[in-house]
């Protein structure tokens, strides 16, 4: 859209895809056709391999820790779930440093009054509530879409109308937490490698010492709490988005 500068939008400067290292390889050849379509920049970044750090049990930083929202059963019998760095890792940290870079702003200092970046991410209007102000004073977040009034479906028929040859792929690791029971039937019956990975992580939480030992009780990438490779997606049917807890704003979009 703003390629063509439809609905009263401008090109931007350039665009940033924050790499994990672990998306299914249909986001990573949309990006190639993207880059094909666009006359601006696109740039990659990225702060390491997600799903090698959650087998070695380490963050980007190096400190020792799983950070993903991975669903968890604790000694005592409880429910509950690991806390988030995730996003801010892997996607925050990696764009606003390069922005930094880009910008010639010291790591800690604040930006002087004059510099601003304006940040489109898209986030459609039925995700709403996933707005969020950026950390850093000198960005200013936009939403395009929910500005336009666009539903993640009436941008999927969009995108069908204009590139009807095209298909439109959500960037999300293939390991995430987040998925949907649609996106994970949908992710074993299209690309069973990537399913086959995601049960072998998730396999990892609970029997790899370097991983496990990070861990107070047994985590799981199921929201059901049970091995992944157990859980039977034969009647899903409907899409429920939960990547609505994603509250950042830069994953599955």
């Amino acid at each position: 859209m703003a390629e063509h500068e439809l609905y009263g939008l401008t090109k931007p400067d350039f665009a940033i895809f924050a790499d994990t290292g672990w998306e299914p390889q249909v986001v990573y050849e949309h990006l190639e056709w993207l880059k094909s379509q666009l006359s601006y920049e696109v740039i990659t970044v990225s702060s390491g391999n997600i799903k090698d750090n959650i087998l070695q049990g380490v963050m980007p930083d190096g400190s020792r820790f799983l950070g993903i929202p991975a669903y968890l059963i604790q000694p005592d019998g409880s429910k509950g779930i690991l806390h988030r760095q995730c996003t801010s890792h892997y996607k925050t940290n990696p764009i606003n440093g390069f922005l930094r870079e880009r910008l010639e702003l010291l790591r800690g200092r604040r930006a002087p009054i004059d510099v601003q970046v304006e940040m489109w991410l898209g986030i459609s209007a039925d995700e709403a509530i996933r707005k969020k102000p950026d950390r850093e004073e000198w960005i200013n977040k936009r939403y395009p879409l929910i500005e336009l009034g666009f539903s993640r479906a009436q941008l999927l028929n969009w995108f069908k109308e204009n590139y009807p040859d095209r298909y439109l792929p959500t960037s999300s690791c293939i390991g995430c937490p987040y998925h949907s029971d649609a996106v994970w039937k949908q992710l074993k019956e299209s690309d069973p490698k990537s399913f086959e990975e995601a049960v072998f992580v998730d396999t990892a939480l609970r029997t790899v010492p370097a991983t496990k030992g990070t861990i107070r009780g047994e985590a799981y990438l199921h929201r059901s709490r049970k091995p992944l490779a157990e859980v039977d997606f034969t009647d899903v049917t409907s899409y429920d988005n939960q990547m609505m807890e994603e509250c950042e704003g830069l994953c599955g979009i």
